[in-house]
């Protein structure tokens, strides 16, 4: 438990403020540890307002993936004062945001060198569209990741091409550098020599030439921003330059061109002006003022500005911030080629008068030549004028054609609306609503609200986790009257549910139920059983390309459920699309799985329930596996994850949960959220024998889990070794799909792998222990519960403890060492007293919490919560 005094310094340190009140401080202090709290408070969009006004301490640091200008998303630091907090404000460098995208068009190749986290990158991409392309270059690897996760965020990486790489005269390596004081933590650079003091260094990274990076998509436009490295860069860039000749935007920084290139500013412009281009000084509306000397104030400590290099002889024209390009306010037919030829012939004209201008001696001459060209231009733009009048007859007839389409339409809907009374009813029933629940709409009811609160109050106080099992009789949903034969008739087009007068649920996971193989598909069988109890129809979709192995058809068939097959859809995507609209109940099991179609749910079957089950919060495990390896990039997709999860609880009308550490972890991060806590349940099997007949130790686990594979690696390398130095006459057993070979290699004493078993319950009955060493993982393990009900005594971890309200020396024995494991193994083996306790204990236990009977009570209590059907 926090602190108060703790709750109230992180509220003054991230919020910069008190806790709201007393009431807050004590449900904060519940909390499980300072870092759980800093997460929630740095997630708020307090926190966020925060950063974006600059008024965060410069030594945090906190990734976001924030939302900017169209609704695109970037992964920003909301410590970064820079690029991260003028994302947030929308205001991030103007005048070059304005000038790249209003001089970037659809289908042009955009080269973005120094691309940081992506600002230029992702709204390059965007205005590019999907014919276009963007190459970028971005050194820093912390910096990349971001850049690569921003484009994947807005689904752009299709048409982008990154490089972690530097860009110089000669391929080489350079080291990186940054200063830590700076509140814009994303600004490095790269240093030939000694490093700065007060910069740290970032390591070497690879430095190449433009030119051999092997670009064959002519490039149209280029920024460069590069903190000094921009002569370095474009020296390496000559033979793309000449032979694309792209409008270049770079930045113009006189101290660090000189402290990085090694050049004189006075010489960069040189460089351009040698390779073809005349340079102009930016301003707000694009090329401002010719640049033939150093601009004014170049020497001072801090100048920088902005400068835009053109090809010789080359004008271009922006468009202010949202103006369409003028060939999209046409219809394609009517602009395709003509309107192209048209600016490109007065383009042509504009440079050949430009030339002439220069070369012609007597004004006659040149004043000739421009009466010509604007006898041109006038001819041209008629024809522009023409082309347009032409689009607006070309709506016209479309609008017209488009308005007696509508009326013939109003002509069949009204000839459909006469057909015969049964045709009518089955069309209504077919609409996207479930069929349940449109009948509930239409028809009028018979049961009062206070009715169905009652019957809730009645059921759901009896099936609090605390209590013990529900009776099955406890309350009864109300009979809604049905038409089944317009509903059949309905489902008629779906195989899945062709004939099927009930309810339908659908759980969709990424597997069939495997009982023989993890303890995840004995709680989905439980699931199963209980919604086919309660009246339901079942459809089981499996989201992913595991093979459905005809055993696990078979045993689902058996439970009373239906797979899905290849003739009611090609996927769990399609059939929720095509039939989505006659399912009442979704339950979507994982966030990686099921959790991937809550979206496509709610807008195919906006009235129909959802169920998100977490199985467990697989961001609390993803977060201890990375923190025990010490993996930030690991670490940040649990942060991703989380995110997830967490949107699913709130967008679900329920969420089931494992553990009552769970749901306090949920409860915490979305006060108020409707959670039930689904305990893990198993078939009760009182022991038949005694301790004398047992002998050894046994784990039990799927092995595609990383978890199983982490506990049975700390086992056997730290646990076992002293357990069998002790006695070593104590066999072990392991039982589980997928367990890697090298994991027993060089274990001493009597392990055997046994593979997956049909039945457990001879295996349980002859072992005198089991154990569950887990390291990493989250929610009610399912190994646990195996063992307690089948009057199995447990050594375990406190994470496998965790949740269950198991108490150490009275239902299991706890510990977190390998000593202490060890010695629990070795005392329990030889102590049948302390066996028949924890045998009986434990039982007990099981009776009260995990059996079958509770589980099925919470299911159906679950049901008539959302106020759904449950027989």
């Amino acid at each position: 438990m926090l602190e108060r005094s703790q709750v109230i310094d992180a509220y003054r340190l991230l919020l910069g403020r008190e806790p709201e009140s007393d009431a807050v401080i004590e449900q904060r202090q519940g909390m499980a540890s300072l870092d759980e709290l800093g997460a929630v408070l740095v997630a708020s969009a307090e926190f966020r307002r925060r950063a974006s006004l600059g008024t965060l301490p410069t030594t945090a640091q906190r990734w976001v993936c924030a939302e900017i200008r169209g609704g695109l998303r970037l992964w920003i630091d909301l410590m970064d004062l820079g690029v991260g907090a003028g994302a947030l404000r929308d205001n991030w460098e103007q005048e070059e945001t304005d000038f790249l995208l209003g001089t970037m068009n659809r289908g042009d190749h955009f080269v973005d060198i120094g691309a940081n986290i992506g600002w230029f990158t992702v709204l390059g991409a965007q205005r590019v569209g999907p014919d276009g392309h963007v190459t970028a270059f971005e050194p820093r690897p912390d910096l990349f990741r971001r850049l690569r996760d921003s484009l994947a965020a807005n689904d752009l990486l299709g048409r982008c091409a990154l490089h972690n790489i530097a860009l110089g005269r000669e391929p080489a390596e350079m080291e990186i550098a940054a200063s830590p004081d700076e509140s814009n933590p994303g600004h490095s650079y790269l240093v030939s020599g000694a490093v700065d003091s007060g910069a740290v260094s970032l390591g070497k990274v690879p430095v190449r030439r433009l030119d051999d990076i092997g670009i064959e998509r002519p490039v149209t436009l280029l920024k460069i921003d590069i903190e000094g490295a921009e002569a370095m860069a474009l020296e390496g860039a000559r033979g793309l330059l000449a032979r694309d000749k792209p409008v270049i935007l770079s930045e113009f920084f006189p101290q660090w061109l000189r402290r990085v290139s090694g050049v004189e500013p006075a010489a960069y412009l040189s460089l351009l002006r040698d390779i073809g281009y005349t340079v102009y000084e930016l301003a707000q509306d694009g090329p401002g003022a010719l640049i033939t000397d150093l601009p004014q104030d170049s020497e001072k400590e801090g100048f920088f500005t902005n400068i835009v290099a053109l090809p010789e002889g080359r004008q271009v024209a922006v468009r202010a911030p949202g103006d369409p390009d003028r060939a999209i306010q046409l219809p394609g037919p009517v602009t395709d080629g003509g309107q192209a030829a048209m600016w490109s012939g007065i383009d042509s004209l504009a440079r050949r008068l430009g030339t002439l201008e220069t070369q012609m001696t007597t004004r006659d001459a040149v004043s000739r030549l421009s009466d010509e060209v604007r006898q041109i231009n006038v001819r041209q733009r008629e024809r522009a004028d023409q082309i347009e009048a032409e689009a607006g007859t070309l709506h016209a007839m479309l609008a017209g054609k488009l308005h007696k389409l509508e009326a013939e339409l109003q002509q069949m809907i009204a000839m459909q609306a006469s057909m015969a009374s049964l045709e009518s009813d089955i069309r209504r029933i077919a609409r996207r609503k479930p069929p349940l629940k449109r009948l509930m709409h239409e028809l009028k009811k018979p049961f009062t609200r206070a009715f169905w609160e009652r019957e809730k109050a009645k059921l759901l106080g009896h099936a609090s986790r605390n209590n013990a099992d529900v009776p099955e009789s406890t309350a009864a949903a109300p009979e809604i009257p049905v038409d089944w034969n317009a509903i059949r008739a309905a489902r008629a087009g779906c195989p899945a549910l062709a004939g099927v007068d009930r309810p339908v649920a659908m759980i969709v996971d990424d597997r069939l139920p495997e009982p023989d193989s993890d303890s995840g598909s004995l709680d989905a069988v439980n699931l199963v059983s209980s919604l086919v109890a309660c009246g339901y129809h079942v459809v089981f979709g499996v989201a992913s390309d595991r093979p459905q192995l005809p055993q696990y058809l078979d045993g689902l068939r058996k439970l009373g459920a239906r797979a899905l097959a290849e003739q009611d859809a090609p996927s769990v995507q399609g059939f929720i699309e095509r039939h989505g609209s006659h399912v009442d109940l979704f339950v979507l099991s994982r966030v990686s799985a099921g959790g991937q179609f809550l979206e496509l749910i709610r807008h195919n079957a906006p009235d129909a329930k959802i169920i998100f089950n977490t199985v467990d919060l697989h961001h609390v495990r993803e977060a201890r596996a990375a923190r025990m390896a010490n993996d930030d990039a690991a670490l940040e997709h649990a942060e991703r994850t989380r995110d997830r999860e967490e949107f699913l609880v709130d967008q679900a009308d329920l969420t089931f949960v494992v553990s009552t550490v769970e749901n306090e972890i949920l409860q915490a991060a979305l006060p108020g959220c409707a959670t039930a806590v689904l305990p893990l349940a198993r078939k009760i099997r009182r022991p038949d024998t005694g301790f004398a007949d047992r002998s050894g130790v046994g784990f039990i686990g799927g092995f595609e889990h990383a978890p199983n594979i982490d506990a049975m690696r700390y086992f056997l390398g730290e646990v076992w070794p002293l357990v069998h130095a002790r006695d070593p006459s104590i066999p072990m057993g392991i039982v589980g799909a997928s367990l890697p070979d090298e994991v027993l290699e060089g274990v001493p004493g009597d392990v055997r792998y046994l593979g997956s078993l049909p039945d457990i319950d001879d295996w349980f009955d002859g072992l005198r222990m089991s154990v569950a060493p887990l390291r990493i993982g989250a929610g009610a393990k399912g190994k646990v519960a195996s063992s307690l009900t089948n009057g199995l005594p447990c050594v375990l971890s406190s994470v496998a403890a965790e949740g269950m309200d198991l108490e150490n020396g009275r239902h299991v024995l706890i510990g977190d060492t390998p000593a202490d494991l060890a010695e629990h193994i070795v005392t329990l083996n030889g102590d049948p007293d302390l066996w028949k306790t924890l045998s009986e204990n434990g039982l007990e236990f099981a009776q009260n919490r995990l059996s079958v009977a509770h589980f099925a009570s919470v299911v159906r209590a679950s049901l008539i919560r959302m106020e759904l059907p449950a027989d």
